[in-house]
């Protein structure tokens, strides 16, 4: 189930398919409120920043601040590989 559940998020297209998606699977591991975050790096440009959440506005403004994200060890993480942290 877990796998299914993970490879449907990796095959969306859209910013609100990815919400819908990761709500989805949040849901089914048992999380009521998700934030995330994917990372396109342009080439000859900057890195652009995806945030999705159904979180309280306190915590969306963290989570899209890019100021913390340029020193957030996960986004970080997420900018030079390629295997998503869940």
């Amino acid at each position: 189930m877990l796998q299914s559940s993970y490879t449907s998020v990796l095959e969306v297209k859209t910013r609100d398919e990815f919400l819908t998606e990761m709500l989805r699977f949040c849901h089914d591991i048992g999380f009521d409120k998700v934030g995330a975050m994917t990372v396109i790096d342009h080439f000859l440009g900057e890195a652009e920043f995806i945030t999705i959440d159904n979180s309280d506005e306190a915590y969306r403004r963290e989570l899209c601040s890019l100021t913390d994200a340029r020193s957030d060890p996960v986004a970080q993480h997420c900018k030079i590989q390629s295997v998503p942290l869940i």
